[in-house]
């Protein structure tokens, strides 16, 4: 079966009809592997800083996982939020930077 855009999926005893889209095709990055390729880099990095720490295997393990999860958690939150942070904070900076008033950061020299 070829791969399209639209993908027709019949279910079900009354044959409901769903439609999926694929994202992405295979071979293709999709930026929803961006936090588990991060996660697994922070985690091996972790592993290996523990393992020459001279840790034993189970607090290296659990250091790794741990802190892993942590870090493909924030990528995640991060990269959902990439675009909105984008379109708001880009006017919001033009804006502040083009309206703000010039206006004296300390007193002059004499003024007491």
């Amino acid at each position: 079966m070829a791969c399209t855009d639209e993908t027709r999926i019949t279910t079900g005893t009354r044959a409901r009809e769903r439609y999926t889209r694929r994202d992405t095709q295979p071979g293709e990055f999709s930026m929803f592997s961006l936090p588990v390729i991060i996660g697994a880099a922070v985690a091996g990095g972790t592993y290996y800083y523990a393992k020459q720490r001279k840790a034993t295997t189970g607090a290296s393990v659990t250091a790794a996982a741990l802190s892993g999860a942590a870090t493909m958690g924030a990528t995640a939150i991060v990269s959902a939020m990439f675009v909105p942070l984008v379109l708001i904070g880009v006017p919001v900076a033009v804006g502040y930077y083009f309206f703000k008033k010039e206006r004296a950061k300390a007193l002059g020299p004499g003024v007491e």
